[in-house]
């Protein structure tokens, strides 16, 4: 609880009141009235009661100062997600709210910003993306108790219209691979018939195809492969989940076992 408040008349006939909670800077507010000057004390000594007090100081922070300090802190990201965050964050959010205090944001500019994103024309998943990094940075300024509260609720966002999957016929499965070089003929058969991501196709081994017995041939997805910013990262699946293993058909399978013949070296660690 605070240890010190109180109001007091000023030379200009105001009404001041002055409040220090245990530990920190005596902080004022002038009000025209004793009334007003009152009752905002109750609603400090409130807020510290239910641990949701901020000062008013730490509210000046800069919005891109918050930023920075969210995304060093964050763990267990994956490099590819963190390099689409900071993308999204310099591009959308910063050159919006960075220069900003973060006490200054208020509810009716965030709905006018999502609305601005959409009339630039960005997929209505990239400005659900640019309102979450948003909602977060704010999120964790409450938690750091930057701020008592923050103003992301009841934004209106876009729908996200799922599009429909298209799925390839045998012949067209066939024009495809036949289409691209020798090399690669084996991914396109795989990733058709296995219903593989590009990362999991790029993450294969040897290890991970049996094709012992072509009627029993299976792939199996442990690790995925991404580039970032020109490096290549191998890590886990993006959820446990996405480890499976998953039957082949015998064809595919015999495409496989030529494809480890010609381009692929005998350690079981080898690259597909």
């Amino acid at each position: 609880m605070p240890h010190h408040t109180n109001v007091r008349l000023t030379p200009s006939g105001r009404q001041q009141a002055r409040f220090r909670p245990t530990g920190g800077r005596l902080v004022s507010r002038t009000f025209d009235t004793a009334s007003e000057a009152h009752a905002w004390l109750a609603e400090q000594q409130e807020a510290v009661r239910v641990g949701r007090w901020a000062s008013p100081s730490a509210g000046a922070t800069l919005f891109s100062e918050r930023a920075r300090t969210w995304l060093d802190q964050r763990v267990n990201v994956r490099a590819s997600t963190l390099v689409r965050d900071e993308t999204d964050l310099r591009r959308h959010v910063l050159s919006a709210f960075g220069p900003r205090a973060l006490v200054s944001n208020e509810q009716p500019e965030i709905c006018a910003w999502v609305k601005q994103l959409v009339d630039q024309g960005l997929a209505p998943a990239t400005v659900h993306k640019c309102y979450q990094l948003l909602t977060a940075v704010m999120t964790s300024a409450v938690d750091a108790r930057l701020i008592t509260h923050h103003p992301c609720h009841n934004v209106p966002l876009p729908r996200i219209v799922q599009k429909e999957m298209r799925f390839l016929a045998p012949k067209q499965v066939r024009t495809q691979a036949e289409s691209v070089p020798d090399r690669y003929r084996a991914l396109v058969w795989l990733g058709c018939y296995a219903g593989l991501r590009i990362g999991e196709l790029a993450g294969l081994n040897r290890r991970h195809l049996d094709l012992a017995d072509l009627a029993r041939a299976r792939v199996t997805v442990e690790q995925i492969a991404i580039e970032v910013r020109g490096e290549l990262h191998i890590g886990p699946p993006k959820t446990e989940r996405s480890r499976r293993s998953i039957p082949l058909p015998p064809p595919v399978a015999a495409v496989l076992v030529r494809h480890l013949c010609e381009y692929v070296a005998l350690e079981e660690s080898a690259p597909v």
